[in-house]
């Protein structure tokens, strides 16, 4: 898949202080609050407007629509005609942080155009104003420009995501990718993707635009995992054979 594919990166709209502020922030330029769930869960199935004509005359319809997972049709009608059946612990989407980040490619694809049409995005085109609306689209490119961050915060952000991946000929600037690392991370970052060259680029392109949040979550994520496997290699449940950890046998 090429890198080049859509991306679509979207956020909570609900989003309020909670009093729990981040240890070492209070009372400073980067004062960082929790504002919104860790997880949240987004609705499968929804409706969506479609403009259909008839007789000449173009009329508005709200289509019923549903996400499954492996299934690349969104129009339940047909998905109830190809008796394709929802997986409720499958059929997940999830917000990360209160954030998601969806390439339109492969597997995804459907994920995408879901997500774009139904109407809990308040950017849904033709979408009533009476609809419930959990999520917007942002506009990362305009963000960026508006961002007051410092230069080296965004400089330490591209260069983690740029350590993801090994130039292997420069001739046809083939790349190889840590792609153990790469999907850990954009598991962290509610990141969608399904060909490592798009996770790549979409890391990237969270790493310009909101490098203070990016660099926070991964670092965190990445420590934590540091930490547990330091705990458990003390502790002796597990042992390092050349590049390979190994529970021990008891």
């Amino acid at each position: 898949m090429s890198a080049k594919a859509p991306l679509m990166y979207l956020e909570l709209i609900e989003k309020r202080n909670s009093g729990f502020v981040k240890n070492g922030t209070d009372g400073t330029a980067f004062h960082e609050e929790l504002n919104c769930p860790n997880i949240r869960w987004i609705p499968n199935s929804g409706f969506k407007a479609v403009e259909e004509d008839h007789n000449g005359t173009k009329t508005i319809v709200f289509k019923e629509i549903r996400w499954i997972k492996h299934c690349s049709i969104i129009d339940k009608d047909e998905q109830d005609r190809r008796n394709i059946k929802p997986n409720r612990i499958e059929d997940k989407i999830p917000f990360e942080k209160g954030f998601a980040t969806i390439a339109r490619e492969g597997s995804t694809i459907s994920l995408y155009d879901y997500l774009e049409d139904v109407f809990y995005s308040k950017d849904s085109k033709n979408r009533p104003e009476t609809a419930d609306a959990i999520y917007r689209v942002m506009q990362l490119d305009k963000q960026a420009e508006e961002i007051d961050e410092s230069d080296i915060e965004m400089a330490d952000a591209i260069k983690l995501v740029a350590s993801l991946r090994t130039q292997v000929s420069k001739s046809d600037k083939s790349y190889k990718y840590n792609e153990e690392r790469l999907n850990a991370i954009c598991t962290v970052c509610a990141v969608y993707a399904d060909s490592p060259a798009t996770k790549f680029h979409a890391l990237m392109s969270l790493a310009k635009a909101r490098s203070k949040w990016f660099l926070d979550l991964v670092v965190r994520f990445e420590q934590t995992i540091l930490t547990e496997v330091t705990h458990a290699v003390e502790l002796e449940v597990i042992r390092f054979d050349g590049n390979t950890a190994l529970y021990k046998d008891e």
